[in-house]
């Protein structure tokens, strides 16, 4: 069995998260958001996710109070004014540029790690002012989670990012810390869009429905996916 199949694996972006104990949600915390179907305003280069466009009416099967931000709404700018939900799903394309390891510490002085990658939301084609439409690392780690219980982002190479020197992984992942997220559910490379509709739509079904943990929740989704077709029995998946 490949890793995560039969244990639970916990990862951290450093040395200093290691022994650090994870808190619970305050239940104090605004409804769930849901930025799915961005309009990128155009089919290059970012082309759009329509088996995303039913994930907000999926979710509101579980939690009638969750907010649906489709289209030009699913935007850098909603994004930015979104104010510590119970959890927070973003459903589109992302990317990462790559660097080479070899840099080292170097890195630090040479490229901004926070800037590498990111997730395209409304007019992600067709750039204008001061929006790119791109949500970099750097501004998701100045949103306001905290008290989030879970940031979901299925979108491509979100978990990915760039090693420094005693600093551990910099990227979104380290960004939705920064934030104030408690749990993240992020890819690690370039995901098949079929059979992250259905791994989201089993997770959520479990997490919201059946009330389990995230981490249980997503465990039961993995076996899930490798169960309902032959193909998807893939440490790829």
């Amino acid at each position: 069995m490949f890793g995560g199949a039969e244990r639970s694996i916990s990862y951290v972006s450093g040395m200093r998260q290691l022994g650090r104990p994870i808190l619970a949600a305050s239940t104090k915390v605004a409804p769930p958001v849901i930025l799915a179907d961005p309009d990128y305003g155009g089919d290059a280069p970012y082309t759009p996710v329509r088996e995303t466009a039913n994930l907000p009416d999926y979710i509101r099967k579980w939690r009638r109070d969750a907010l649906p931000r489709t289209h030009a709404e699913a935007s850098i700018r909603t994004a930015g004014l979104v104010v510590s939900p119970r959890f927070l799903h973003i459903a589109g394309q992302a990317f990462f540029d790559n660097v080479p390891d070899q840099m080292g510490g170097m890195v630090e002085d040479t490229i901004e790690p926070m800037l590498i990658g990111g997730i395209a939301l409304a007019d992600a084609n067709r750039p204008h002012g001061v929006s790119d439409g791109i949500l970099s690392p750097l501004e998701i780690a100045g949103m306001d989670l905290r008290d989030t219980e879970l940031v979901f982002i299925s979108a491509c190479s979100t978990a990915q990012g760039v090693t420094l020197t005693h600093e551990g992984l910099y990227g979104i992942r380290r960004a939705l810390e920064i934030a104030g997220s408690g749990a993240q559910i992020l890819a690690l490379w370039d995901i098949d869009r079929t059979a992250t509709m259905e791994f989201v739509n089993d997770f959520y079904a479990r997490w919201l429905g059946q009330k389990l943990s995230v981490e249980q929740a997503f465990f039961e989704a993995q076996k899930h996916i490798r169960q309902f077709k032959p193909a998807w029995n893939d440490p790829f998946y």
